[in-house]
């Protein structure tokens, strides 16, 4: 087990022992010659150690220095996306009526069309609100090239002409 030295612990030893908070006892049940449960120590796993092991990928400078040799990956996923967060449940209650819902909607449904879905109201779920993104989707790349068409209508971008060009003159009188 390697030292560490930190500002709490100077001396670079890693403390251990029952009163050591980052120390977690795992503990299992076996079964002795007699047939009785016994509960017995099966390992320990030492926190401060895991702590120590991811000390340098989480570090700022280390972080800093990846993002100045061009590494974009540095400071996590930067993948953004918009949510309307306004149809979405305010508590555990909404959601869980929103599901009843959906369950007794797709029980409504004939055979046939369960049977589209393997019986499984998840998977209906799934594929429902695929269909409903394919149509977001579409629909918002329909409106933008609306705005767009609309943007050009209002303000057409000037068509260069030629300008006649005045002859050169010769300095002399005729």
């Amino acid at each position: 087990m390697a030292a560490y030295r930190t500002a709490s612990n100077p001396g670079g030893h890693v403390p251990e022992g029952r009163h050591f908070p980052y120390l977690r006892v795992k503990y299992a049940y076996e079964i002795d010659k007699t047939g009785r449960k016994v509960l017995k120590k099966a390992g320990a796993t030492n926190f401060y150690q895991l702590i120590q092991e991811g000390l340098h990928d989480n570090d700022v400078q280390t972080i800093v220095k990846r993002m100045e040799m061009g590494d974009l990956s540095a400071l996590g996923d930067q993948t953004q996306g918009f949510i309307d967060a306004l149809s979405l449940p305010k508590n555990l209650m909404e959601a869980e009526n929103t599901r009843i819902q959906i369950e007794n909607l797709f029980a409504r449904l004939p055979e046939e069309e369960r049977a589209k879905y393997g019986q499984d109201v998840y998977r209906f779920i799934k594929e429902v609100n695929g269909k409903i993104d394919e149509r977001m989707n579409k629909a918002a790349s329909e409106y933008r090239a609306q705005l767009l068409a609309q943007e050009q209508a209002q303000n057409p971008t000037p068509t260069p002409t030629a300008t006649p060009q005045a002859e050169p003159t010769t300095g002399g009188a005729e």
